[in-house]
Order: C-alpha cells, then sequence, then structure tokens
C-alpha cells in the first residue's frame, strides 16, 4: 500500500543536542578543529520492507546529508563529536520522506581548576525495536523495523582531597533518553553518588565506598526504575602483578516492572592479574539482584599489531536504560581519531525490566594497508515475566587500501535470536563489499553491493534483501 510522506523535525534535537555537548566549554576554545562535510547517496533495494518472496517491494532511496566532525583539546577542555543528518526519500509503491540522525559526542570542561568539572555525552542513532525484527544491510531498508533513539547526559561533579588518606567525588548525572517508538517511549534519570577512595596513606589497599540514588522515570511507567546502593569495595595488592579485589554492601531495586524483589546484599570476590602492561585479567563472582553474579575482563596485546579483549558484565536494566547505555561507551579510536561506540548495536529493545548478561569479544589487526576486526557478542535477557531471550551477533570487517586513492573493504555478519515462546528462533546474515574512491583531495566516490537472508522455522519470517549504494562526499 502506498506510504504516506512523514517528516519528524524532532530530529533536529540530537544535531542541536550535539552542539550542546561540544560548547560545553565554549568560553575556553582556542583553536577547534572543524571539519563540514555534504554529500548525496542513491540505494536500490529489491526489498525495501524486507518482506517474504511473495510481498517484497523494490525501491529507490535518494539520500542528502550533512555534517561536520568537531575536536577540541587543551588544559581546561577535551571534546569530540561527530553529528551527521540525513534526508532519506524513498520512491517506490509511494513516497516517503524521514530525517534519520546519526551523531555521537562526548566531552569534559573544567570550571574550577582541580575540582569542579562537567562531563557531557551524546548519542543519536537507528536502533532495532523488537530482537526478533527484521534487519537489512543498510538503514534505509527496513524502517518499520527500526526507531530513532537519542540519549543525552550532563553530569557536573566536585573532587576533594583528605590530606593524603583519602579522595572525594561528589557527582550529579541528569540523563535523557529519546524514544521515537510506539510501545517504548522516553525516560528521564536523576542520579547522585558520593565516592571517597583511600589516598596514599595505604600504599597496597585501595578502598572506595560509594553512595549512590537515581531514579528513571519512562513512559510506560512499568519502566520506571529507583535504585538505592551501598557499596564498599577493596584492592589490595599481594605481589606487583596480583591483587585481590572485593566488594559488600546493600542495594534496594524498585520498578513495576518487576515480579518480585531485586534488594538485598551484594557480595563479590576476585582478581586481578596483571603480569606486563600487555595482558590484564580480572575475574569477580558472587550475589547481587537476587541471585548469582559474575563479571570478568580480559585485555591482551597479541603482537605490536594485534589487540584482543573480553568483557562479561551483568547489570538489571530496563528498555530505556538499555537504550542509553551505549552512550557510557564512548571512546576515541587513537588511530583513526573518529568515536566509536564500544557496545553492539541492534539488538532490540528489551521487552521490560531485565538483568542483562553481556559477553563481547573483539581481536583487532592493524597494519599499513589493512585493518581487520572480528567480534563475539552474546546477550542474555532474564525477565520476570514473560520468555527469556538471547541474542548472538559476530563478524568480520576487512579494508584494504588499494592505493592512496583507493580502498576496498568487506564485512560480513551473522545473528541468532532464541526466545523460549512460540516466536522461535531465526537467524539473519548480512554481508557488504565496498569500494571508495578519492576522486580530488577533499572528494571521495563509494559504491558498495550487500545481501541479507533471515533464516527460519516459520516461512512468514523469511527473506532476502540485495542493495547496492552509490555515494558521493565532499569535506570543507
Amino acid at each position: 500500500m502506498p506510504r504516506p510522506s512523514v517528516c519528524r523535525p524532532p530530529h533536529w534535537l540530537a544535531l542541536g543536542a550535539g552542539l550542546a555537548v561540544g560548547g560545553l566549554a565554549a568560553p575556553a576554545l582556542a583553536k577547534p578543529h572543524l571539519t563540514p562535510y555534504a554529500g548525496a547517496e542513491v540505494t536500490l533495494t529489491d526489498n525495501i520492507d524486507l518482506a517474504p518472496r511473495d510481498r517484497r517491494e523494490s525501491a529507490v532511496v535518494f539520500t542528502e546529508f550533512g555534517g561536520l566532525s568537531l575536536r577540541e583539546t587543551n588544559r581546561h577542555t577535551n571534546y569530540a563529536l561527530d553529528g551527521r543528518l540525513n534526508l532519506d526519500t524513498t520512491v517506490g509503491n509511494g513516497t516517503d520522506v524521514s530525517l534519520r540522525p546519526d551523531v555521537t559526542g562526548t566531552g569534559r570542561v573544567e570550571l574550577v581548576e582541580g575540582r569542579l568539572y562537567v562531563d557531557g555525552r551524546l548519542l543519536s542513532q537507528r536502533e532495532l525495536i523488537d530482537a526478533r525484527g527484521r534487519i537489512g544491510s543498510s538503514p534505509t531498508v527496513g524502517r518499520g523495523n527500526q526507531t530513532s533513539v537519542t540519549t543525552v547526559a550532563v553530569s557536573p561533579f566536585l573532587t576533594g582531597h583528605i590530606g593524603p588518606y583519602a579522595d572525594t567525588e561528589l557527582r550529579y548525572t541528569h540523563e535523557d533518553t529519546l524514544v521515537d517508538a510506539r510501545d517504548v517511549g522516553n525516560s528521564m534519570t536523576n542520579a547522585l553518588s558520593w565516592r571517597t577512595t583511600s589516598g596514599r596513606a595505604l600504599p597496597r589497599l585501595r578502598l572506595t565506598g560509594t553512595l549512590e540514588y537515581s531514579a528513571t522515570r519512562a513512559s510506560p511507567s512499568e519502566d520506571n526504575l529507583d535504585r538505592e546502593t551501598a557499596l564498599l569495595s577493596g584492592e589490595y595488592a599481594v605481589t606487583r602483578q596480583v591483587f585481590l579485589i572485593g566488594s559488600a554492601g546493600w542495594e534496594r531495586i524498585a520498578s513495576p516492572g518487576l515480579s518480585y524483589t531485586r534488594n538485598g546484599l551484594i557480595g563479590l570476590g576476585g582478581f586481578r592479574y596483571r603480569p606486563s602492561p600487555r595482558l590484564e585479567l580480572e575475574l569477580t563472582a558472587g550475589q547481587r539482584y537476587g541471585g548469582p553474579t559474575y563479571n570478568g575482563h580480559l585485555s591482551y596485546l597479541v603482537t605490536s599489531r594485534w589487540t584482543a579483549g573480553v568483557n562479561y558484565a551483568e547489570t538489571l536494566e530496563t528498555p530505556q536504560t538499555r537504550l542509553g547505555r551505549p552512550a557510557n561507551r564512548i571512546t576515541l579510536d587513537p588511530q583513526t581519531g573518529g568515536l566509536v561506540v564500544s557496545d553492539t548495536r541492534n539488538l532490540g529493545i528489551p521487552r521490560s525490566a531485565s538483568v542483562v548478561g553481556t559477553l563481547r569479544f573483539d581481536l583487532k589487526g592493524r597494519y599499513t594497508v589493512d585493518d581487520v576486526d572480528l567480534w563475539f557478542t552474546r546477550e542474555t535477557r532474564d525477565y520476570d515475566v514473560g520468555p527469556d531471550e538471547t541474542i548472538v551477533t559476530s563478524g568480520a570487517q576487512w579494508r584494504h587500501r588499494l592505493s592512496e586513492r583507493l580502498a576496498l573493504s568487506a564485512q560480513a555478519q551473522y545473528r541468532h535470536v532464541a526466545t523460549a515462546g512460540p516466536e522461535g528462533d531465526s537467524d539473519t546474515a548480512i554481508g557488504t563489499a565496498s569500494l571508495v574512491y578519492t576522486v580530488f583531495r577533499d572528494v571521495t566516490g563509494s559504491v558498495s553491493l550487500s545481501r541479507s537472508q533471515r533464516f527460519s522455522s516459520r516461512p512468514e519470517q523469511r527473506y532476502t534483501e540485495n542493495t547496492i549504494l552509490f555515494g558521493l562526499m565532499a569535506r570543507f
């Protein structure tokens, strides 16, 4: 059926908030590095809605975009912002017009030297609505299964020192998560924390006491979440390479989406092993959220070109706090200078509050003309009501510079979703090959071929999709 013309001006909020994050320290800026750019893309697809074979429709998507890259680092300021706003016009069985933001920002400003700081974070991107939803090879395909999510956080904090005995931090955090979906609404979180860490007077023992209160108000109200935490953590250096670590405390958790209490004692114990700057291993186990809990971290510099990392963590999250989590994992790639989010995208919005266990493995290789990335993610969602979910994603990406002007890249992804309910399991494979050519010093052209395919025990869930994309971009 024809698609009505749709335009969502509120998405401009994402770019405006990005400029706000970058402008937190505007008075202290000396020479900010700004790189604006603009371009256009044409996407041809044979299955715009990722429908089964007998209902598939082809379409052409025209995309005009503009964006900027902003960086500044000096004595009192450190921030980075990458923002891009896309205008997609889909021409097929009808016409659809929509805005698609893609903005990432993080920064810190020092207001009072050595005492008062403000952190800012921003992330706006498209996310998969349902873990079992259809996912294509391009963000312009299957948009009915996606939603725009924008997270903006501002966190002022005050630091202090009690002689050589302790360091203190008082922090307030305000975070808004805006979700453009029918079943999941916006949320607002206010959190206050007080942290005291032992100082130089205890050289081998490091103690940290934390008092924290956070309140999340969401729509619907079943996603409200209140948390009160009192925690004492310790780290003891047995040797220069081995550290014993542990935590003990109490936590109160209240949410209408939880059918039984998750309050109770917190008790964790484990160790950290750091035999050299190349290797660090940390493992803890204990009791939290009303049951056993486990956490772990491994980072290893395999060679001068290869790095590996494994992380596993368990947290209690509502749909909105899970969507806002990637905003807390924005880092700057030291090699490319670009902002990256150390969290897996498109895992789908959780149905309600749940204990989320996330395992992630990364392996990166960097050479003169080649870059290789391998990753694996497994996320389990333990719901109080309804069937649990397990989402597994894995992938590989290879980038090769054929010459100073021409670069080739190939990427493959595999996704498996398992539920205990009647929906059954599903598997999705996506493959992409791309060429990027530098026409002039600041002008690049690109072409890519992609294919996605869904495998499922239910015939109505199966689909295939093929896409060709042509793009042109200019930097100013």
